[in-house]
């Protein structure tokens, strides 16, 4: 299934405003004129959506991560632990890890 056109109700085909116009919740492919017909469209709409949702749940999944800080100098990693500190003695850096639980 191919992602459909902005402006076109995926159920009934009626044309309208995009911004105004209901989005599939979970993948976000198809829009939709009101919510009857988002549920009347759904059993139809279900396998693609599924499919869409497992294909950004695995590109998020195996997404590059960016690379952790070395140490300018030695050019080793440092460290990020949450209970302690590092001081870094090629570079005197201090390396501390705040935690924020927010309740």
């Amino acid at each position: 299934m191919s992602v459909a056109d902005d402006g076109i109700c995926a159920s009934c085909g009626k044309e309208g405003n995009s911004d105004d116009m209901n989005t599939c919740n979970k993948c976000k492919m198809v829009k939709y004129c009101n919510a009857a017909c988002k549920k009347k469209h759904r059993k139809k709409h279900k396998k693609a959506c599924e499919k869409r949702v497992a294909e950004l749940y695995e590109e998020a999944l195996f997404k590059d991560h960016p690379p952790n800080e070395e140490c300018s100098l030695c050019l080793l990693p440092l460290s990020y632990e949450s209970h302690r500190s590092n001081f870094m003695s090629c570079c005197g850096k201090v390396i501390v890890m705040v935690v924020v639980m927010l309740l």
